[in-house]
């Protein structure tokens, strides 16, 4: 773009060069001189020499003036062309810089979409909203491998030819399926029209699935996945899944890594090489949990439900399940079983939620048992609403020395079975040598102990070498009296992560 130099500078320029002569005093004489006359006044003689003279420089600045709005007119076309010039410029760059939709190359479409879709019914909307995107979208395969099927009940026409397009525009990309149903199956007009069963011819391609089915019985799973890596089967469904007519097939996931599931007998068939994660819930069958327990490559486990022991005879000798590193059990009833016949001497983390039943007591002491059994490297520990006395977690924590985390939390307030009491606030810095993170979080019946609570936490905090860092403790309103705060407040300004958090009482459990 060639542009000349600018015309305001000029038009300085030309000012300071050519500056207008100043209203002279001969012209002021003028207008004074007609301002005090009447219009048809004809000047004495005495008058005219002087006013020839001022008319004759009123004149001269007349065509100064003249002279000025000619280099001001030149000046204003000369500021108009510029402008016009620069105008037509950036209405000819501007659309250069800004991109829009239908500019962006295919490939820089395709990587939006992917980032966009969900599922394949998203890849089926953007195919409608041109025949670009329509083009686009049926060339990438990879749009298309998320298929959800919801079945509610039998008009599932939309869906079959959702879940037929999805598995043909997919083309051989492993596929991850979602299928929610509440409709039987069995019942169904045609299986042939059934989006499940067309899923359930493409099972060699299937990668994730996640299965929300009825408990009553579906067609029969393919015996074998070769790439499964993550399956979900909620809702009871496995019973019906895996034909119970033939218990002795065995089902092939060498590739799965990721398991849960809600049946008594899923997995006692399933055979895998590379099980990293394994969730049970509902019904948990205590035979096939120890069995699947032994699995070398399992990692980390979550129980929650029901123990199911029908069919387990009680064996004095424990299992050892060396390969278990993490374990979350939540709501697990019976639990003393499962602590009384297993050993684990690798669990690093353990997390226990709510479980009082009517075996608290016994699930404790097997609890405590196992631990001191076991004497695992654990390195984060945290209770729940599961009740313990003071001389078994002082007697766990004993053999825990490379505890960094310690989280224990009751809203139980039926009586002081739970309470801590003075042996656990006197004798716990002597144990969590290696501590860093302290949680305390307990019920109403039994107020704080301000002064032990301090104590304790002054007593971690002054360990050599010094471990604590972050303290967090729940407690009602009027447990902790104005100096038991002041102290944990100073150790806060110290550099200690103080949290207190004021519990609801309504929040206690009562039964």
């Amino acid at each position: 773009m060639n542009v000349s130099s600018n015309p305001l500078e000029e038009s300085q320029s030309f000012r300071s060069s050519h500056p207008v002569e100043p209203w002279h005093s001969s012209i002021q004489l003028l207008q004074n001189y007609v301002a005090n006359r009447p219009g048809n006044f004809i000047a004495p003689p005495d008058d005219i020499f002087e006013l020839d003279r001022a008319l004759h420089d009123a004149h001269l600045t007349l065509a100064g003036y003249g002279y000025e709005i000619q280099t001001l007119q030149w000046l204003l076309k000369r500021v108009a062309e510029k402008h016009s010039l620069l105008l037509s410029t950036i209405r000819q760059v501007e659309p250069m810089t800004k991109v829009t939709i239908r500019m962006l190359p295919t490939e820089i479409l395709g990587q939006i979409f992917e980032l966009c879709v969900n599922r394949a019914q998203d890849a089926l909307v953007l195919s409608h909203v041109c025949s670009q995107w329509r083009t686009i979208t049926f060339s990438l395969s990879t749009l298309w491998m998320k298929i959800a099927v919801v079945i509610a009940d039998f008009s599932t026409a939309g869906h079959l030819n959702m879940t037929r397009l999805a598995l043909k525009n997919s083309g051989n990309r492993p596929l991850d399926i979602n299928v929610i149903t509440s409709a039987d199956l069995r019942l169904y007009p045609d299986p042939k029209f059934c989006a499940f069963t067309e899923l359930l011819k493409h099972t060699d391609r299937w990668q994730y699935a996640r299965l929300f089915l009825p408990t009553h019985r579906h067609t029969t799973l393919p015996p074998a996945f070769p790439i499964l890596e993550k399956l979900a089967i909620i809702h009871g469904c496995t019973m019906g899944l895996l034909d119970m007519q033939e218990p002795c097939r065995p089902v092939l996931a060498p590739r799965l890594r990721d398991l849960q599931v809600c049946d008594r007998q899923w997995g006692r068939h399933l055979v895998t090489e590379n099980l990293n994660t394994l969730t049970m819930s509902q019904f948990v069958c205590f035979p096939v949990l120890l069995q699947m327990l032994q699995n070398p490559t399992l990692k980390n486990v979550r129980l929650l439900g029901w123990l199911d022991l029908l069919g387990y005879t009680y064996d004095v000798t424990t299992k050892v399940v060396s390969n278990i590193t993490s374990l979350e059990i939540d709501h697990l009833h019976p639990l003393a079983p499962f602590f009384d016949q297993v050993t684990l001497p690798s669990l690093k983390n353990l997390d226990i939620h709510n479980c009082q039943f009517m075996d608290a007591g016994s699930a404790a002491y097997q609890f405590n048992r196992c631990i001191v059994r076991s004497r695992p490297p654990l390195e984060t520990l945290a209770i729940c609403n599961f009740p313990m006395l003071d001389w078994q977690v002082l007697q766990a924590l004993s053999v825990l020395p490379s505890l960094t985390r310690f989280s224990f939390t009751c809203h139980d307030a039926r009586t002081n079975f739970h309470t801590l009491t003075e042996a656990f606030f006197r004798e716990s810095p002597n144990l969590l040598r290696s501590l860093e993170y302290l949680k305390l979080n307990y019920g109403r019946y039994t107020p704080w102990n301000g002064t032990l609570l301090t104590s304790m936490v002054v007593a971690l905090w002054h360990q050599t070498p010094r471990k604590l860092k972050s303290f967090s403790v729940g407690c009602y309103p009027g447990d902790f009296d104005s100096m038991t705060m002041k102290n944990l407040s100073r150790l806060e300004g110290n550099g200690l992560e103080l949290s207190i958090e004021l519990l609801d009482p309504e929040d206690a459990i009562y039964y």
